[in-house]
């Protein structure tokens, strides 16, 4: 779980508060807001996954959000919670991933 692995690198700090933080982790992910701001509903659906996780756990994610990712024929994922989720999927998916 990512908030725990933050927790032992870098400590609790003063405001943690652990059920608050496991329940909804803050994470710099884009938001729909986001995608809208910058007009991707122009040239693609929106849909959100269904899942709160930090990353693509696919047993947690809606069954819309499954039937639209299994019948696409390339899946672009962003980071590195993506990757680790991902990665053992056998199809085509490309990782966008930074240092």
């Amino acid at each position: 779980m990512a908030i725990a692995g933050n927790v032992i690198d870098f400590g609790a700090n003063a405001n943690f508060d652990l059920k608050k933080d496991i329940e909804k982790p803050d994470i710099n992910d884009a938001i729909r807001e986001d995608a809208l701001a910058v007009g991707i509903e122009e040239v693609a659906e929106i849909i959100s996954s269904g899942c709160d996780a930090p990353g693509m756990i696919l047993s947690l994610c809606s069954k819309e959000f499954l039937n639209v990712c299994r019948q696409s024929d390339l899946v672009i994922s962003k980071g590195q919670g993506n990757y680790e989720d991902l990665s053992e999927e056998r199809r085509p998916i490309y990782f966008l991933l930074s240092d």
